[in-house]
């Protein structure tokens, strides 16, 4: 009975010494840049080990991924207990497991992928040391011997017309490299870096908006497809193209001159031209259409993004005669293709204005919907205008707050009453900006930025919330350019601006103008008179008596007033447009031709 007694208590004092021992947090991070593979947030990323909850096996429990390249997980293990352990991220590395023996909580260095503890792909330096990473394996027909992979950027070393070389991942389709900034540099762009990669001797810009980086301190950035263009998982076929471009109302007005300028068709998203030419030729039995034919290289229904450009450079605006909006895209069939006809906004260079012209800037706010988070905006803040004139900021800037400092890229819009807002608090937002003689005449392209409570959350380039990258409203001065126009726009209603003021006269009595040019292909301008501020619609019908396009429809103040009217998406035939202003109803008959 004492033996059994003595046993006992033995059992009760192990067994209480073993449920007293002191437990610690080890908390592990690993950097996954050093991984030749493509990691996502999803990817089996394990610490694997001899001691429990870590296994060698791939119940071990999952890292968790905090951004990019970065990953952590944080176990408890008991006091001078030794761990043997090893990362896995999709595959073992390679060299010996590592020990630790646990001594109290534990935050270990970032450990990168098979290169060990505090020990990225790159020299750190005094700079702000930062690892750029690209994989190039959907762009088809990518030949590292011939071509070279690199990035270009907003802010020094970067800048956006050099090249800055990345160097190949060993055989694999990765490139890297290490970029050095200046902190001081960094600080005077708001830490804030966009940049975009390049192949020299290939695809040139990868196709999108630019990529961007909030850069603090040494890091290494999330790798990406170039352009988001992953390997193919569908067959590769090789194929011709047909690509057509009407600029028949371009030539006629003098903008484009066949014998002297040419126009060509250009492919962003990497696919290689195997046989044509990219310049157009003007087809002989149409005037001003422009046709090539081209057999491209590319998988089953993957994008490809294009665009029509005129030479040469110096006789066209919109970056030297790249047309105005965004990109067109094709998804690819796998079949010889003729692709409809295009109408290309392209633009001339125009004399610059010969004396000083007032720009009324106003948008309809009252029904306005951020583009970024698909919301309707509440309590309205502010509201902004910049595009690609000086006067309107250029497209400088990074569409933040900080570019409405001193409005050095942003200009400020009212609902006050004042700076020529035409009525305080009805929610159309005005702003007389001022275009100085000698300031280029022509076309220009512009958007709106909407300030509420919250925007800043809204990711980089808040503000730049009416509409998405390169869609924006433009507006061309007419020959002669008036001494003041008005250009009214609904927000996030993008496109040509189809209504303007012309001039300060008010006019005796109501009337509606035949249209010009008439029959049309397909754009073309309605004039008409008000004498009386109110209410006016502008509407166009078919035969069918069915309305197709509604170019005006709101309060608008005495005056001339021009509207230009795209037809582009209708079909060729006979329409009606219909002006009411007031009691005065007027109806014409207009020809679209195609």
């Amino acid at each position: 009975m004492k033996k059994l007694l003595m046993f006992t208590l033995l059992m009760l004092v192990l067994t209480t010494t073993f449920y007293a021992q002191t437990m610690y947090n080890v908390t592990f991070w690993l950097n996954t840049s050093t991984r030749i593979d493509t990691i996502v947030p999803t990817s089996m990323v394990q610490i694997r080990g001899n001691t429990a909850p870590l296994t060698w096996g791939d119940d071990s429990p999952l890292m968790t991924n905090v951004g990019g390249d970065y990953w952590t997980i944080t176990h408890q293990f008991a006091e001078n207990t030794t761990i043997s352990y090893k990362f896995y991220a999709t595959t073992w590395e390679e060299g010996s497991d590592l020990s630790l023996t646990v001594t109290g909580d534990t935050v270990l260095p970032i450990w990168y992928f098979g290169r060990g503890f505090d020990n990225p792909p790159y020299t750190p330096t005094d700079s702000v040391d930062v690892w750029f990473r690209v994989n190039v394996a959907g762009v088809i027909g990518f030949d590292p011997a011939t071509m070279q992979v690199g990035v270009r950027g907003s802010v020094e070393p970067l800048n956006w017309g050099t090249t800055y070389l990345l160097e190949r991942e060993g055989t694999s389709m990765f490139y890297s490299g290490q970029i050095k900034f200046d902190p001081a540099v960094l600080a005077t762009a708001n830490n804030s870096v966009y940049y975009k990669f390049y192949i020299e001797n290939g695809a040139g810009w990868e196709p999108g908006s630019d990529n961007f980086a909030s850069i603090y301190n040494d890091t290494t950035l999330y790798w990406k497809y170039y352009g988001g263009l992953r390997p193919p998982d569908k067959p590769v076929t090789e194929n011709y193209i047909t690509f057509q471009a009407d600029i028949y109302n371009l030539i006629q007005s003098g903008g484009f001159n066949p014998a002297t300028d040419s126009l060509k068709v250009l492919i962003f998203t990497g696919q290689p031209i195997l046989e044509g030419n990219q310049k157009m030729e003007e087809d002989l039995v149409q005037a001003g259409l422009f046709i090539t034919t081209l057999k491209i290289k590319a998988a089953v229904d993957s994008r490809i993004a294009y665009k029509f450009k005129a030479y040469p450079d110096d006789r066209f605006e919109n970056g030297g005669g790249y047309e105005t909006g965004s990109d067109r895209e094709y998804f690819w069939t796998g079949q010889d293709s003729v692709l409809p006809i295009a109408y290309p906004n392209i633009i001339p260079k125009a004399p610059p204005l010969p004396y000083d012209v007032i720009i009324k800037f106003v948008v309809d706010m009252r029904n306005a919907v951020d583009f970024r988070t698909q919301q309707p905006i509440t309590n309205l803040r502010d509201v902004w205008v910049k595009g690609g004139a000086e006067p309107i900021g250029s497209w400088a800037g990074n569409w933040t707050y900080d570019d409405t400092v001193g409005e050095s890229f942003l200009k400020k819009l009212y609902d006050d009453g004042t700076n020529g807002d035409e009525v305080a608090g009805d929610n159309f937002w005005s702003r007389d900006i001022l275009w100085p003689a000698g300031t280029p005449g022509g076309t220009f392209e512009f958007k709106f930025a909407a300030g509420y409570p919250g925007v800043e959350s809204g990711g980089a380039y808040y503000l730049d919330n009416e509409a998405g990258y390169a869609v924006n409203h433009i507006w061309t001065f007419p020959s002669p350019p008036p001494t003041s126009a008005r250009l009214r726009v609904v927000f996030g209603q993008m496109g040509v601006v189809s209504v303007r003021e012309n001039g300060n006269a008010i006019p005796e009595k109501y009337s509606l103008a035949q249209n010009y040019p008439n029959p049309f292909n397909p754009a073309t301008t309605i004039n008409f008179d008000i004498p009386v501020s109110g209410s006016v619609s502008l509407k166009v019908y078919n035969l069918l008596g069915e309305e197709v396009a509604e170019l005006v429809n709101g309060e608008m103040k005495a005056g001339s007033y021009t509207v230009d009217f795209d037809a582009s998406r209708l079909s060729s035939g006979v329409y009606f447009y219909k002006l009411t202003a007031g009691s005065f109803t007027s109806v014409k008959k207009m020809l679209l031709m195609k």
